[in-house]
């Protein structure tokens, strides 16, 4: 990041902490959001089920990514895309810059 980017980011995160309305709308906010949340999950009595599910999704996908770039790759070039691949970030911000 541009040191520019890193001293307005630190200006704006000073101005936003010193403004008693925003932080008063965010703990507003989080407060409603636990209580949404908890509403939600006391009436989706499948919500641990669903919860070990998705993780075992995530797991096998994880995995098996292998498989699952190499058929994302092939159905974006079916569609007329390109695909780059890059061992780092660097080398992809280098594909991509190129």
């Amino acid at each position: 990041m541009p040191r520019h980017n890193c001293l307005a980011f630190k200006a704006n995160a000073k101005k936003a902490l010193n403004d008693r309305n925003l932080q008063t709308v965010l703990g507003q906010f989080c407060s409603a959001r636990k209580q949404n949340r908890a509403d939600g999950v006391s009436r989706l009595p499948e919500f641990d089920r669903i919860c070990e599910e998705a993780v075992a999704v995530k797991n096998h996908t994880l995995a098996n990514i292998d498989f699952y770039l190499e058929a994302f790759e092939e159905n974006v070039i079916k569609t007329g895309g390109q695909v780059h691949w890059a061992r780092t970030g660097t080398e992809a911000c280098e594909i991509v810059r190129d």
